[in-house]
């Protein structure tokens, strides 16, 4: 699978081939050889929704030079939108169909993690975490 950076496109654009690319790939069960869920049409949907909400909270913004930044499959059939720069920098949203963003964050010494409706957008303290990777 391509890193996101290796995609031929604006980010927005890079980031839904990444997600069709991840549905087709990971669209039956046992993809990893150990019963893993299939990551589902509705799940590919959901993390569209937030890659919306992501390109407007960053709008005029990119990713700083030195973060990494990925969207991996999770074995029950989530997709993981993760950041990092080093362990003091480090955020990861898993998105299922189940209509929730799940998150957790090491900034610094402050830590956040949670559970939010995606139907009400981006919480504000995840929001907050985002932009710190981007300038």
């Amino acid at each position: 699978m391509k890193s996101i950076r290796e995609f031929s496109a604006s980010p927005q654009e890079a980031m839904r081939q990444a997600l069709n690319a991840l549905g087709t790939r990971y669209s039956s069960s046992n993809w990893d050889g150990e019963d893993a869920a299939p990551i589902e049409k509705a799940t590919i949907a959901q993390a569209e929704r937030f890659a919306q909400d992501i390109e407007r909270l960053t709008s005029g913004m990119h990713l700083k030079a030195e973060v990494e930044f990925d969207i991996t499959p999770e074995p029950d059939g989530h997709l993981a939108f993760g950041w990092y720069i080093d362990n003091d920098y480090v955020l990861d949203v898993s998105i299922g169909n189940d209509g929730f963003y799940y998150f957790a964050s090491r900034i610094g010494k402050d830590h956040h993690s949670g559970k939010a409706p995606s139907r009400l957008g981006i919480p504000s303290d995840l929001a907050s975490d985002i932009r710190l990777f981007y300038q």
